[in-house]
């Protein structure tokens, strides 16, 4: 099922009739940082050079694989 993404995606996008996610036409939020002056500096730099992902990647680590995840998850604790 988790390889299964693209599959899925492409009937969506039949469904739709579009290959636009909403959040690629909407501008880039920016996060508020707020400094305080301790050990972890080099953290928040490396957190602030995060790459961006892409509409499509966004929805598949941040909707779909944990959707996926706990129903396999749940269907373990079922089984058992």
């Amino acid at each position: 099922m988790r390889d299964k993404f693209d599959d899925f995606e492409a009937e969506g996008h039949k469904l739709r009739k579009t290959t636009i996610y909403k959040t690629s036409l909407s501008r880039k939020r920016k996060r508020v940082t707020r400094y305080d002056y301790d050990d972890n500096e080099e953290r928040r730099i490396e957190e602030a050079a995060a790459v961006p992902l892409s509409a499509n990647e966004s929805f598949k680590l941040g909707t779909y694989l944990p959707i996926i995840d706990a129903i396999f998850a749940d269907i373990a604790n079922i089984s058992c």
